[in-house]
């Protein structure tokens, strides 16, 4: 798959084509230069301002005739490489959705002296060495290189902070004397961030004149918690190290640290993510939520790129915290027919109903686990086992009628062997951690969390991938 990153903001402007390759992101930037006929549109969120930015871009943008490659940290020159014109055509629109929520365009051609190139891929003519740019990327993809320089590593902070972990163990320690929830929650924050949109700590980011918060979003309104304890963090950490480590990183150490002083895995987490400059409130709603079946959880975790050992590993996660009554009381009376949810547990299911009486205080809190309910053990798929689970989107993965040949089947082997759920969480969240980060010179490392630097002006961002029109609607 060819993935086209296309960035716009008051400041830079850059187009980055990657191709996947071994599972690693082979990586040419190719910075270009804007030409505004007016300023940059304010930012919307419809799908009307949408098609109209992406016409407009015909107008202001354009590549230069000569075009410096920047390959793995290499120049290489290519000589009178004309693109004159992005931009998606209206041709293309029945065969590629638009998902405007997320700011993604599915499927764009690039014209050149306004003459449309048939293709469904990014192509670009080289008038002298007439070789498409989907072809040089195309060869460059099957060989051997080395991983590109934006990768995330582990020893990224090695030399610039150090003792970024301990910073942050220690300021979640003195935040659970207080809250001994808060490590469930900080996992949360990791997870909500990193499917809207990527890992960039978009989430953290407050409401302003030209941003509209994830934090008003439906599925984290007077839900997702924890943002005064990573402003601490981020605090303490800029005190060791000012203007290192990203929020986003602090976000992925966070998630580490809570699963790991829970009794949880440890693991080494890969670092070097950049903040993002956006938020995406309309792009919340892909977020997984407590009433899905295990159809739309399974097609939630793939438009992410997550599979059905991430789906039932990463859900594991609910091995503590807590959940509010609303979440699951529709199991509790009427599921079906005025009846309670049939894979309930009866003695689970009048302990619920007392702590949860119909019409009661809809936000109470309650176990996810009501075994261990802050201890981070594989004692959640006992729990599905012995039909204890909470809400709908757990025992779904092992109840459901379809799941006997997908999810069951690790939910019964997470539940016998605790190092093999412990091995799988890990490169679950690993993986997730790894989902449209920005790295190298692509966003920021925000000095607050709550607010981009020196946010000023209009600004926004869009993301164009290439994908199967049949998958887009589940991106």
């Amino acid at each position: 798959m060819l993935t086209a990153l296309f960035r716009v903001t008051t400041r830079k402007t850059e187009l980055m084509f990657i191709s996947e390759f071994k599972g690693y992101d082979q990586c040419i930037r190719i910075p270009y230069m804007p030409k505004f006929s007016s300023s940059c549109p304010p930012k919307q969120e419809n799908s009307n301002w949408a098609r109209k930015t992406i016409e407009k871009a015909r107008n202001f943008l354009h590549f230069p005739p000569h075009v410096t490659i920047l390959l793995w940290g290499k120049q290489v020159k290519a000589s009178n490489l004309h693109c004159h014109w992005l931009s998606l055509l209206k041709s293309f629109y029945e065969n590629y959705d638009i998902y405007s929520n997320r700011g993604a365009w599915h499927g764009i051609a690039i014209e050149d002296n306004s003459t449309a190139m048939a293709s469904s891929s990014f192509a670009c003519p080289f008038s002298a060495l007439s070789v498409s740019l989907l072809l040089m990327l195309s060869l460059i993809a099957v060989m051997h290189f080395d991983k590109c320089e934006a990768q995330l590593s582990p020893t990224f902070y090695d030399n610039t902070c150090p003792n970024v972990s301990a910073i942050v163990r220690e300021q979640l320690l003195l935040a659970q004397h207080s809250d001994p929830r808060i490590f469930a929650s900080l996992i949360r924050l990791f997870f909500h961030d990193c499917f809207t949109n990527g890992c960039e700590a978009s989430l953290l980011l407050d409401n302003t004149t030209e941003i509209k918060s994830e934090k008003f979003a439906l599925p984290n309104n007077n839900s997702a918690r924890g943002y005064e304890v990573i402003d601490a963090v981020k605090t303490a950490v800029e005190n060791s190290c000012p203007g290192i480590v990203s929020c986003a990183d602090i976000l992925a150490i966070a998630a580490e640290a809570s699963v790991h002083l829970s009794y949880g895995p440890h693991w080494t987490v890969p670092l070097g993510r950049r903040d993002g400059r956006m938020a995406y409130f309309n792009a919340a709603s892909i977020l997984p939520g407590p009433f899905d079946n295990v159809t739309v959880l399974q097609r939630k975790f793939a438009a992410v790129g997550l599979n059905d050992i991430d789906l039932v590993s990463l859900s594991g996660a609910h091995t503590f915290g807590r959940a509010q009554c609303f979440t699951f009381r529709h199991r509790l009376y009427n599921f079906s027919n005025g009846n309670p949810d049939p894979s309930l547990n009866t003695a689970y299911l009048a302990k619920l109903r007392q702590r949860c009486p119909d019409g009661g205080n809809r936000t109470v809190l309650n176990n996810l686990d009501p075994v261990t309910p802050d201890v981070f053990d594989n004692k959640y798929y006992t729990n599905l086992q012995n039909l204890k689970g909470l809400l709908t989107t757990d025992q779904d993965l092992l109840s459901a009628a379809d799941t006997n040949a997908s999810t069951a089947p690790y939910v019964n082997l997470f539940a016998a062997d605790k190092k093999v759920f412990f091995d799988s969480f890990v490169k679950g969240m690993i993986k997730m951690g790894n989902i449209e980060v920005l790295t190298g010179s692509s966003g920021e490392v925000r000095k607050n969390c709550r607010m981009v630097n020196g946010a000023s002006g209009p600004q926004f961002e869009i993301r164009l991938r290439d994908v199967e029109a049949s998958s887009a609607e589940e991106i």
